[in-house]
């Protein structure tokens, strides 16, 4: 039997990195999806739950549900990994923030725009926090905090939103 956690030989974490970061080449979403699925499983085995690259296994895993049609699943996959995330980074932490973005995403995907906005809502200010008004992934969650606001019928507030950020996009 292979070693768990860091005594995991380089090379068979290096196999199953390639293998995650190559999953979008397979033939089809579901294909993806089951080699991801596979991947994943086995980074954690072998390298713990809390691993970095298991949980960026898990993560893409959840980004190629919602891309294969099953928002749900990734709802729930997403849901969990932000979880394992905030526990081993710690909730302002910059992935872990990425991934609770990636969470609403899904949310809203699995027509649940009042679930992604109140999820936007909190991550926001965080991010914001964290990373700076003018970085761009605080930008980018700005406007889809704007866009999941649209998505619940108040686009005058959120076309004033998407307002809000010209001057900061334009800034040094």
């Amino acid at each position: 039997a292979v070693p768990a956690g860091p005594e995991a030989p380089a090379a068979v974490r290096e196999l199953l990195v390639r293998l995650r970061d190559r999953a979008d080449e397979a033939p089809t979403p579901d294909a993806a999806v089951h080699l991801l699925e596979s991947v994943a499983r086995e980074m954690t085995a072998l390298l713990g739950r809390y691993d970095r690259d298991a949980r960026a296994a898990w993560r893409r895993l959840g980004d190629r549900r919602c891309a294969a049609g099953d928002p749900a699943g990734a709802v729930h996959l997403l849901g969990q990994v932000a979880a394992d995330a905030a526990q081993a980074l710690g909730p302002g932490d910059p992935d872990t923030l990425e991934v609770r973005l990636e969470h609403a995403r899904a949310l809203g995907e699995a027509g649940d725009p009042y679930g992604a906005l109140h999820l936007l809502r909190e991550v926001q200010p965080v991010l914001v926090q964290a990373l700076g008004p003018y970085d761009a992934r605080a930008l980018t969650s700005q406007a889809r905090l704007a866009h999941a606001v649209a998505l619940t019928g108040d686009v005058v507030s959120a076309a004033g939103m998407l307002l809000e950020l010209i001057p900061a996009v334009h800034a040094p």
